[in-house]
């Protein structure tokens, strides 16, 4: 219930602020969203929450193109609506993707303007509300929908496969990488309980920033010292000028190496569309975490250490 009463809170905030900032004659044509009235027998968080998550777009209007060019009306409405999509199950969440989807297709421009939402919020690297199973969904739809072009297509086809490569649950795929001292071993020899994989360039920020995070987390730290994690520092690109300056950098408990002949980045065995990517694997080389944050993996193995 609380969860259900602060979106709506903040929903009727974000309206009400606005309403006072803005001029009588921009308030006027300003859009406005209505959350649909939730059933009063529905008295609990969950079923409030599967509620909403299934009639959420009832008061859009999804022909009224002048929408698209309010970006931060829908923003904010796109955003809440995924907040509501992180209360229900998978299933549910899949249903109402489908039919946004199919709604949005009733009109070419607010189709683009749902896909590009989808893109922002569900696939950037660096939204806070990434998320690959929602956004595979997306894609499902966007593959099969005749509102855009074969190249749009193509392209959405070329995200479907990678989404669909090392998904949580399947084996990982496997890879030969190469030491400084130039011997080379396959990924699924190294024998750990948990395996992470730190896809980066030494030389990036980013991968700086995460660098330094998994050296001073206390728990990266603990399972490295009972050798029960292993992690893999992989270089995937071909210039090795790079990878070489900053060798001596790698932390010596660390597997520091590279992929000789960009193997992994030129057949898409994995997907990399931001560096650094993390990937947590178990004993078996299966797929815990896929390109997750560290925060993330940090938090899982807090909670599943052994």
């Amino acid at each position: 219930m609380k969860n259900i009463i602060l979106v709506l809170c903040v929903l009727c905030f974000f309206s009400c602020v606005e309403k006072k900032r803005q001029p009588a004659k921009e308030e006027a044509s300003s859009p406005t969203f209505t959350l649909p009235a939730v059933p009063s027998q529905l008295t609990t968080t969950a079923t409030q929450a599967a509620y909403l998550a299934g009639n959420y777009w009832q008061n859009f209007n999804f022909k009224d193109t002048s929408q698209v060019r309010k970006t931060a009306f829908l923003d904010k409405v796109f955003t809440d609506y995924l907040g509501v999509l992180m209360q229900v199950p998978f299933s549910t969440a899949r249903k109402s993707v489908e039919l946004m989807m199919d709604k949005a297709e009733t009109d070419s421009l607010m189709y683009d303007c749902f896909i590009s939402l989808s893109d922002k919020y569900l696939y950037d690297p660096n939204s806070p509300l990434r998320n690959e199973q929602l956004y595979t969904v997306v894609l499902e739809r966007i593959i099969a929908s005749d509102k855009v072009s074969e190249l749009v297509q193509i392209r959405y086809l070329y995200r479907y496969d990678l989404a669909m490569k090392n998904r949580p649950g399947e084996t990982a795929t496997d890879f030969r990488y190469t030491l400084n001292s130039g011997r080379q071993k396959m990924m699924h020899t190294i024998q750990a309980s948990y395996l992470l994989l730190f896809f980066n360039n030494p030389d990036c920020g980013d991968c700086k920033t995460v660098k330094q995070q998994m050296k001073s987390s206390a728990v990266i730290t603990d399972l490295q010292q009972k050798g029960t994690l292993k992690i893999l520092s992989l270089y995937p690109d071909k210039d090795l000028a790079v990878w070489h300056q900053h060798y001596p950098d790698a932390p010596v408990q660390w597997i520091n190496a590279y992929d000789k002949d960009a193997v992994i980045e030129t057949k898409a065995l994995y997907d990399l569309k931001a560096i650094p990517t993390l990937y947590l694997l178990d004993k078996e080389k299966r797929v815990v975490l896929k390109d997750a944050r560290f925060e993330e993996i940090e938090k899982w193995l807090l909670e599943n250490r052994q």
